[in-house]
């Protein structure tokens, strides 16, 4: 009885320690845009949104979960405005926007690691 006892308490420990490990387990790192029209507020469906890496460096890119390094990336916006991705690392995305009238939007997106960053760009005029 009593190695029957040890027993099931050492299997209640390992499977605790197993729980243990995978709740230390890391949140991805993402990224949300959200864009909007300026004037009236509603979700811009079906704009193009870009996001890219400002810099001098000829190279210079961002780590996404699904295609590794990449310099740029294109996204269309769903019926809410929003795209979302999963990166590697943290970064600082540019983002420019063309919403499907002709108005444009941008902005930067800091990437935290382990966490999600949302931001919201206001579609507004034309850049001439």
């Amino acid at each position: 009885m009593n190695k029957l006892f040890k027993g099931a308490l050492m299997m209640l420990g390992i499977l605790g320690l197993i729980g243990s490990i995978s709740s230390c387990e890391k949140d991805d790192t993402k990224g949300k845009v959200k864009v909007v029209y300026f004037d009236s507020g509603p979700p811009a469906n079906e704009a193009k949104v870009k996001f890219t890496v400002e810099t001098d460096e000829e190279e210079a890119g961002f780590f996404l979960c699904s295609e590794g390094f990449i310099t740029e990336k294109e996204y269309i916006t769903n019926s809410s405005g929003m795209v979302e991705d999963c990166f590697q690392l943290p970064a600082l995305i540019s983002v420019t926007v063309a919403g499907p009238d002709g108005l444009t939007g941008e902005g930067k997106l800091n990437l935290i690691e382990y966490e999600t960053t949302t931001i919201t760009v206001k579609l507004t005029s034309s850049i001439p």
